[in-house]
C-alpha cells in the first residue's frame, strides 16, 4: 500500500487538544484543531490558536493539509498508538485518551476533547476507527510473518 491510498476514516473539527492522558478542565494551554483518523494514521491538525480563542472564532469545515506542518499538529501512526480510548472527567465531560509514539519516534501522550465534551458518540467513532484499522494492519504483519498472504 502507498501513501496514494491513505484514506480519511472518520473526523471531527472543533475539538481541543491538551498534552498527557488527561484533558484540561480548563481551555488555557489547549490547542484548537480537527482530529482525522486514516486508514494509516492519527492526525491533529491545528494552527497554533489557543482553545479558548478557536472555539469562539471560527466554524471550520475544510481540513487543510498544510496545517501537518504546524508545530501544534500531530501525526501518529495507528501502528504505534499504545493505548487509545475514550475516557470521563469528573464533570462527567467525556475525552479521548491517546499514548504511543509519533512520526518522529518521541514518546506522547496527548488528550482530544469537544467543545463541552458531550459528543461522547463521535469521540467513540473516531476510536473505534482507529481501533479497527491498528488490528488489521497488525494481522496482515502476522500473516506476512506466517508466510500466509
Amino acid at each position: 500500500m502507498n501513501a496514494d491510498n491513505e484514506v480519511v476514516v472518520s473526523w471531527e473539527s472543533h475539538m481541543m487538544r491538551s498534552i498527557g492522558p488527561t484533558a484540561n478542565f480548563f481551555v488555557f494551554g489547549t490547542k484548537y484543531g480537527t482530529v482525522v483518523v486514516t486508514n494509516r494514521r492519527f492526525l491533529f491538525f491545528s494552527d497554533g490558536e489557543s482553545g479558548l480563542i478557536g472555539q469562539f472564532l471560527r466554524n471550520v469545515q475544510e481540513i487543510d493539509a498544510r496545517y501537518l506542518d504546524s508545530k501544534w499538529s500531530i501525526d501518529i501512526p495507528l501502528g504505534q498508538i499504545e493505548r487509545i480510548r475514550v475516557r470521563k472527567r469528573w464533570d462527567f465531560s467525556s475525552y479521548i485518551s491517546i499514548q504511543g509514539v509519533d512520526a518522529n519516534m518521541k514518546k506522547v501522550s496527548y488528550a482530544f476533547m469537544t467543545k463541552f465534551g458531550q459528543n461522547r458518540s463521535k469521540l467513540n467513532e473516531l476510536v473505534n476507527a482507529g481501533k479497527r484499522r491498528r488490528r488489521k494492519r497488525r494481522r496482515r504483519k502476522r500473516k506476512k510473518l506466517w508466510g500466509q498472504e
